[in-house]
């Protein structure tokens, strides 16, 4: 198995960050081609239906709780083994991940037979006519948990060995299968059970592809199980245990309130909604994930100097490619979501701005939060989590009456700004940053870029009217100003270039930074 240490640790960040980026950016084309076909060839009822049965996937819904940290326990456990070159190690933590996954993924499976289809009848309101329909999409959810369980152990130990690439790489494929096959089965069947279908199978085939690499970076070593790792592993993640249902609470409280309050027709509005925002969430996460594995790396050597210099450059690059995209995002989305889905659908623009000033205001945190993981701090998370998930849930439950959906997400906006500032001035503390000082420095550069996307965005929408030209030019001219103000104000002379040379080189001293 090849050491994290034998790679040069700025370029494998900058490798595994740009395949991210590349690999979020495609799940965003992703889910715009096909979002359209899914929502009309089902039908905004059946939809409903669908969102509801999502709702209970490992991957984004309430069964993402069986990870419970461990996915971040195994991560990091890999990665500190890695960086110490304990090859003999190696071996025995990925197979007693491996073994751990395996065993969520039978847990994972068999809640999905218990309780998904009951859940799903009462919140959808599924007629009995629909019942054998159904039964089998329930049924298929159930393979679909399973493979997620297991594909998200084998994609955890690939990252913590800084293979975030192959990763991604996989997550790519399961993208483009899932898109194309919901995509066809909707506008072709217009039924629950093979839309579902093709989930199923795509994360099935991933699951095989990540096994694959996997077992290429692990070649001449021997999985094995080791009972010291798992306590371990099980120590690191009960810190953390109710991250993963809060993140997952987080996720999918908005869909439940609106079904519980305002019915199941109300879903597909919120589903678009939240589904922009996911599209802007990949972005902000492709930005700074590498570093959950690069902290866990530095903070096994000791290395502080370059820990800060993470946040603080991280922290820079993260604002300036989430503002202006949630900027253009929240200034475009009337013309944007009638281009996309029709007029029908345009009530959702103001949701979606909203939701665009939750992420930005959740980018400020997105590397301290990273970072904190990664280094074993994970607590402060949970307890700031805690907070603003009450948070989130008493603003959002007192505010969809009189807002509707857009209530939930301000919701959001409310949490956030309770545990944005928690999770950003702890992790400044902890590198010995001021955490005001470095709020600016990372803000500041953004502020030009956000000005000419302004005035190229303005600029299209007084000058036309249909909703395309507005959409089209609107991006172009914003586009142009935003790319223009981050090269020119928003990164230091040289930077960009230096970086690039670090991408091109090829050494492999383990020392290089």
């Amino acid at each position: 198995m090849k050491p994290a240490g034998s790679r040069p640790f700025l370029r494998r960040i900058i490798l595994n960050t740009a395949m991210t980026a590349v690999s979020n950016g495609w799940t965003i084309v992703a889910t715009v081609i096909s979002l359209p076909f899914v929502l009309h060839g089902l039908g905004p009822r059946v939809y409903a239906w669908w969102v509801l049965l999502q709702i209970m996937s490992a991957s984004t819904g309430v069964l993402a709780i069986l990870d419970a940290g461990f996915a971040t326990a195994v991560t990091r456990t890999v990665a500190t083994r890695a960086s110490v070159e304990r090859e003999r190690l190696l071996g025995r933590v990925v197979g007693t991940s491996l073994t751990l996954f395996s065993g969520l993924a039978i847990a994972g499976a068999a809640g999905v037979a218990l309780v998904a289809a009951p859940v799903i009848r009462r919140l959808g309101r599924v007629p009995p006519s629909a019942g054998h329909d159904l039964r089998v999409a329930v049924n298929l959810l159930i393979l679909q948990v399973f493979a997620e369980l297991a594909l998200q152990g084998c994609e955890s130990c690939l990252e913590g060995l800084q293979r975030v690439d192959l990763s991604r790489s996989v997550d790519m494929i399961r993208r483009a299968i899932i898109a194309g096959g919901t995509a066809w089965a909707a506008t072709a069947t217009h039924r629950l059970a093979p839309t579902e279908a093709a989930v199923a199978g795509a994360t099935g085939f991933a699951l095989v592809l990540c096994a694959l690499a996997l077992w290429w970076e692990s070649r001449g070593n021997r999985l094995g199980w080791s009972t010291s790792e798992l306590r371990g592993m099980l120590s690191y993640a009960k810190s953390i245990v109710l991250l993963r249902p809060i993140s997952a609470l987080y996720q999918l409280m908005d869909r439940v309130i609106v079904a519980a309050v305002l019915g199941p027709s109300a879903v597909p509005l919120v589903d678009i909604a939240d589904q922009v925002e996911s599209g802007v969430s990949v972005v902000l996460s492709s930005v700074s994930y590498s570093l959950l594995p690069g902290a866990a790396w530095l903070q096994a050597r000791g290395d502080r100097e370059r820990l800060r210099t993470a946040l603080e450059d991280g922290t820079r690059f993260t604002l300036l490619v989430t503002w202006c995209l949630a900027l253009g995002i929240g200034m475009l989305a009337d013309p944007g979501i009638r281009v996309w889905l029709g007029g029908r659908f345009a009530s959702v623009a103001g949701p979606v701005r909203v939701a665009m000033g939750a992420m930005a205001l959740s980018a400020i945190a997105q590397v301290a939060g990273n970072i904190l993981f990664g280094i074993g701090k994970a607590g402060l998370i949970l307890r700031a989590s805690v907070v603003g998930v009450a948070v989130d849930l008493a603003v959002s439950l007192a505010l969809v009456h009189p807002l509707g959906i857009s209530g939930v997400f301000w919701g959001t906006v409310c949490g956030s700004l309770v545990t944005v500032p928690w999770i950003f001035g702890s992790t400044a503390r902890l590198v010995e940053r001021p955490a005001a000082r470095l709020f600016v420095e990372s803000a500041v550069p953004t502020l030009m870029a956000l000005l000419l996307e302004v005035v190229g965005i303005s600029a299209a929408l007084i000058t036309f009217d249909r909703p395309l030209e507005r959409l089209l030019v609107g991006a172009v001219l914003g586009g142009a100003g935003a790319a223009f103000g981050i090269a020119r104000w928003g990164c230091r002379p040289g930077e960009l270039r230096n970086l690039w040379r670090t991408v091109a080189s090829r050494s492999d001293s383990p020392g290089e930074a």
